[in-house]
């Protein structure tokens, strides 16, 4: 890799000697003075995209992933390299997290190539631990990390919403809030959004261990892989755990509606039925034909309001003995 400018598209670099991480220009990979070396690239920059065009060790698969726009989680191995694409947190420009990202990678034992389209937290995050004298031996070891504060991150998130279900729970269970007034759709959907991130992951790594052709699996991440499993599932049940959580949830506020539904419509109807018979009646008494009773009658009003009065007062006793009434 001859001619490496500070400007290839790198939004920063590290070499690490001792595991310790120090600030970097591209130029000081071609030195090799460092025990291995990490550079983080913005694929906006189309710069960016000729540089990794000219890393001729590169297999064409990995070069092919980076400049993709590839959001399915996966895991890859080509001889000495591993290359894929990992959860991450985009974030805005005030840090906060405005949804899910992908981090873009490729790497060898002494090589670490990082890539995205949008800012990301996660990667930022373990980069200021490097500064801070984090120590990352090897590059599979940033890769560890990468993952490993994401798992934090979101589980950290997962205990929110967890207790934002309680809350929920024992407000409705308690009948301290209307049933429709209670917003649990945006808390679904961010449940199932980090179900979706740690299946991906869980899949990525099962099939990062089976081999295909033209490559070898393992590679430098199968160590690391191995270590990682079982904190991504132990991430994805409890995840699991909320998103039944809240569809059980769901469904108690469904039937406590349906409910509520209920009642009012017998209500409706047991008044439409008591007033059935008087509108009869009031329909009969004022059409307009001779021979109407007590058409000449000064006390013909009062009389068709009292039968009316006497056949609703009937029409309730009837409906009680049929017990209809709610």
């Amino acid at each position: 890799m001859d001619d490496l400018a500070t400007g290839d598209g790198l939004l920063w670099a590290l070499r690490f000697d001792g595991g310790i991480g120090k600030p970097a220009e591209l130029a000081d990979l071609a030195a090799g003075e460092h025990d291995w070396f990490w550079a983080h690239f913005a694929l906006a920059d189309i710069r960016a995209r000729s540089f990794l065009r000219r890393i001729e060790a590169f297999p064409e698969a990995a070069r092919e992933l980076l400049e993709s726009d590839e959001m399915r989680l996966q895991l890859n191995h080509d001889k000495d390299w591993s290359f894929g694409v990992i959860p991450d947190l985009e974030r805005d420009l005030n840090g906060a997290i405005v949804g899910p990202g992908r981090l873009r990678f490729a790497m060898t034992g002494q090589l670490l190539i990082t890539a995205r389209h949008h800012p990301l937290r996660i990667i930022d995050d373990v980069r200021r631990e490097a500064h801070r004298g984090e120590r990352l031996a090897a590059p599979s070891d940033a890769f560890t990390r990468l993952i490993e504060h994401f798992a934090e991150v979101m589980e950290v998130r997962l205990e929110a919403m967890s207790d934002e279900i309680d809350e929920i729970e024992d407000r409705v269970l308690g009948g301290l809030v209307k049933a429709d007034a209670v917003a649990l759709g945006p808390l679904r959907r961010e449940l199932a959004g980090a179900r979706r991130e740690f299946s991906g992951l869980r899949t990525a790594f099962n099939r990062s261990g089976q081999a295909r052709v033209g490559r070898r699996a393992g590679g430098p991440l199968s160590g690391p892989i191995a270590e990682l499993a079982p904190i991504i599932e132990d991430a994805d049940r409890e995840a699991a755990n909320l998103q039944d959580r809240g569809r059980l949830l769901h469904e108690e506020l469904d039937t406590l509606i349906s409910g509520a539904t209920n009642r009012t419509m017998r209500a409706l109807t047991v008044i439409s039925t008591l007033l059935i018979p008087p509108t009869l009646i009031v329909g009969a008494f004022g059409m307009n034909v001779p021979g109407i009773p007590f058409e000449h009658s000064r006390l013909g009003f009062g009389i068709a309001a009292g039968i009316c009065l006497v056949v609703v007062l009937g029409a309730y006793q009837l409906l009680r003995r049929l017990d209809l009434l709610p």
